[in-house]
């Protein structure tokens, strides 16, 4: 089984939203502060019960959730689940609702406290008559697909309520008398109402699906102490087992097996921490790693790690050991290590791993070198071959384009007080700047002109005729020296016109020949005067006199290679110039070199661009 999408309703500041998970499986987020970039990974986060105590309770806290632009509508957190294995699920829900309701049924036995009593088979009993009734229900999951709701309320005692609602299926209340056997035979009334019945299978689904993680950077503390009631201790208890023991009977061992068990986990967890951090800080910061020493250690029936440093000290002429909590360490440190446990000792087990986990990433790398950030964007990327990842980000690094595609970039933005979630390449043409800093930044295309100072420049309606710019630079058909300036549409030019007028004589500004284009030249021609205006293009063609733009200068070849790409040829030159097919790439730069030769349009405006730069006014 595996998550199809998820659909977000009244939950904090979003109103309605679906996140379709298809084919994308490293989704960074991207937006201003306070547009619901961290209610999306908490709304995600909060539709898996088994993430319910985790973080006090905050992500299905009624109080903190409710949305308070929406009087008197519940959170609502819907998923569509897919690959959905009717015989299997069957069997688990029922081995479930009798795991959680063995002691009442048990209860009902008048022979209860004997000492002859069987509870395996007297429970087996009861699962004989509940199996065709809970299969009979699964039979109506149409196409292995199946829609869980989860709604968050409060019921009129001031209850909380996060029970589970499954569509489309017909369920009955389970009221059967069996004749149970756990030492003698006996006829027994057993009673589940309806809606525990559904709430069983909801929580046997979310059981068997992949692991939700979530890690914030500012909130995610290491615990100096785990007991058995923190929420870490799952995690422990994944240390034992991915080390061949069971956390249970380590308790109940002897002192010295204790410490022979924490001496192999420790070098298990040192072992594979180390793999991590070299991958993350390459070569020449793997030997800063080795001058510290995870450690395990168990007191009191609580479980705490501690750093153990592993520089010489000596006082008083002896040798001295100094061991600190993980918390002592540096932030960055303490990122990783948080990484590092819920990723590697991750604790839900799915029948199919090969479809990894939903691991959720509030900011992550804000306490992390520059440098190790280039690296972490990396590992996220390995990662999410097997796992789906959402990360939010202020971060040019954590988008750099030469490991991100851009088109996997999304903005989360408010309108109206509502939250949306975009593609970067499907938002509007007046895009405020705030939103897309992280990817100017990334791009090196900086709106400081200063940098530029004498230099030659051309300024761009947008990041596709920037793009296209930069291939005839590759192909030796402009100055690989000029510098491409993009705009955020047609309207939003001034600023940048006004910047480089100050800064250097070399510039031009390339407008489309459209309607827009037309307007706005004549409205910076204004602003600006005329002399400045002749510095400038409009699009031209052989054959039309007006509304031309960069696609007219496309043979039908280069269409069919950017028609390749899922969303459109505007975007889709975004998408090739950024991907990783060489192919494609190198096909389309040779279809441009041959319509420059041939004498196309194409031709037409790299002769403008080089008459503008080179000519003095």
């Amino acid at each position: 089984m595996k998550y199809k999408k998820f659909r977000i309703r009244n939950y904090k500041a979003i109103k309605d939203l679906t996140i379709e998970l298809g084919n994308q499986n490293l989704i960074p987020i991207i937006g201003l502060n306070e547009t619901g970039k961290s209610s999306i990974l908490q709304a995600i986060f909060a539709f898996d019960c088994y993430n319910d105590k985790q973080y006090n309770g905050d992500f299905i806290n009624f109080e903190y959730i409710k949305n308070k632009f929406e009087n008197g509508q519940n959170p609502i957190i819907e998923a569509e689940i897919e690959n959905i294995n009717k015989n299997e699920l069957t069997e688990n829900a029922v081995d479930y609702i009798i795991e959680e309701k063995k002691e009442q049924f048990i209860s009902e036995s008048i022979y209860k406290n004997e000492t002859s009593f069987n509870k395996s088979r007297y429970l087996s009993s009861i699962k004989e008559v509940l199996l065709p009734k809970i299969e009979n229900i699964l039979c109506d999951i149409k196409e292995d697909n199946i829609l869980i709701r989860r709604e968050f309320s409060i019921n009129m005692n001031g209850v909380r309520d996060n029970k589970y609602k499954i569509f489309n299926l017909k369920i009955e209340e389970f009221d059967e008398t069996i004749l149970v056997n756990g030492m003698y035979e006996e006829n027994k009334k057993f009673y589940i109402s309806k809606e525990e019945i559904e709430q069983f299978i909801g929580e046997t689904i979310l059981k068997y699906l992949p692991h939700i993680i979530y890690i914030d950077d500012f909130r995610d503390n290491i615990p100096n102490k785990i007991g058995k009631k923190h929420d870490w201790y799952l995690y422990i208890t994944e240390i034992f087992l991915k080390n061949n023991m069971d956390v249970n009977s380590f308790i109940n061992s002897a002192l010295s097996d204790k410490g022979t068990m924490l001496e192999d986990i420790k070098y298990e967890l040192n072992e594979n921490l180390a793999d991590l951090w070299d991958k993350m800080h390459e070569n020449r910061i793997k030997e800063e790693f080795k001058t510290v020493e995870i450690d395990l250690k168990y007191e009191n029936e609580e479980f705490q790690f501690l750093i153990n440093d592993l520089r010489e000290k000596r006082e008083n002429g002896k040798p001295r050991t100094v061991v600190f909590p993980v918390s002592m360490r540096s932030k960055g440190f303490q990122w990783f290590f948080n990484f590092f446990i819920k990723m590697k000792y991750n604790w839900k087990h799915i029948n199919n791993e090969e479809y990894g986990s939903i691991i959720l990433l509030d900011e992550p790398g804000v306490y992390l070198h520059t440098t190790f950030q280039t690296e972490l964007i990396k590992i996220l990327k390995e990662l999410s071959k097997v796992n789906k990842i959402f990360y939010t980000t202020h971060l040019e690094n954590m988008v750099n384009p030469k490991v991100i595609k851009i088109n996997q970039i999304h903005i989360a933005k408010r309108k109206n007080e509502k939250v949306l979630l975009e593609r970067i390449t499907k938002i509007e043409d007046n895009k405020n700047l705030g939103e897309i800093t992280p990817i100017i930044n990334a791009l090196k295309i900086n709106n400081f002109p200063l940098l530029h100072f004498n230099e030659k420049v051309i300024i761009t309606e947008g990041m596709t005729d920037k793009i296209f710019l930069e291939m005839l630079k590759e192909i030796d058909l402009l100055d690989k020296n000029i510098k491409v300036i993009p705009g955020t549409g047609v309207s939003n030019l001034s600023t940048l016109i006004g910047l480089f007028i100050g800064i250097t004589e070399n510039y031009t500004v390339i407008f489309d020949n459209d309607k827009a284009g037309r307007e706005f030249f004549e409205k910076y021609k204004i602003e600006y005067g005329e002399i400045e205006s002749k510095k400038w293009i409009l699009h031209k063609s052989r054959d039309k006199k007006e509304n031309i733009v960069l696609e007219d200068y496309y043979s039908d070849k280069m269409k069919e290679i950017l028609l390749k790409y899922p969303n459109g040829i505007k975007t889709g030159l975004i998408e090739l110039y950024y991907s990783e097919n060489e192919e494609n790439k190198k096909e389309f730069l040779e279809e441009i070199k041959k319509l420059y030769n041939s004498k196309q349009d194409i031709r037409v405006l790299i002769n403008q661009i080089k008459s503008k730069l080179n000519h003095s006014y």
